[in-house]
């Protein structure tokens, strides 16, 4: 079973609500579901974090991407409207925005492919306004072999710093994102190429 950054977000937050509930201090907890996961890692050509990576907190329990919004302050709204502007404009045919693990997600429904090991919509990409930071999830670079290096080539080539782990970018500004670069890599796995690399990634 591999893990990607989105779910270990998704489990720290869920570890996070479980002790808080045991502690009296909320009274439900975040229920972890994703289809494949993976460590936090730091590729070549990828430049590490100068600090200790802050580990997201997938809090949301927004039913909706426009409640998610709302619950947004001013400017880190304006922020995540503008990247999830550039994901919705460029997402190819097929895959479906919806709230998933407390983060605006991009998945590929199960009517379209459900044989996936635990019964989950794939997760093509995922967005989330952090405590100190933003996240934007793309599987569908962790899942193409050195596509994490291409994407850190093109930020080079921006004149971007990238900040990556196995699937999550880590930006504090919308400035941080080359935008164009982040539209043409949403814009490049159509929903049967997704599914062909995640079929390839589990050996099938």
């Amino acid at each position: 079973m591999q893990l990607t950054d989105l779910h270990l977000d998704a489990i720290d937050g869920h570890v996070e609500r479980v002790a808080e509930t045991v502690a009296g201090l909320r009274p439900h907890v975040l229920v972890f579901t994703g289809d494949s996961v993976d460590r936090l890692d730091t590729h070549a050509g990828v430049a590490p974090s100068t600090s200790t990576p802050e580990r997201p907190m997938a809090r949301s329990s927004a039913a909706t991407v426009e409640e998610y919004l709302a619950e947004l302050p001013e400017p880190r709204r304006a922020v995540v409207s503008a990247v999830r502007d550039v994901v919705v404009r460029n997402l190819p045919e097929g895959y479906r925005e919806t709230m998933s693990w407390g983060m605006i997600c991009w998945e590929l429904p199960l009517e379209r492919y459900p044989d996936t090991y635990n019964g989950q919509p794939l997760a093509y990409a995922a967005l989330a306004a952090q405590k100190s930071h933003f996240a934007l999830y793309l599987n569908c670079v962790y899942q193409q072999p050195g596509g994490d290096a291409a994407l850190a080539e093109e930020f080079r080539r921006a004149g971007k710093r990238l900040d990556m782990g196995k699937s999550c970018v880590r930006f504090r500004r919308l400035d941080d994102l080359p935008l164009e670069v982040v539209g043409r890599v949403v814009a490049a796995t159509p929903p049967d190429e997704f599914v062909a690399q995640y079929e390839a990634s589990r050996g099938k």
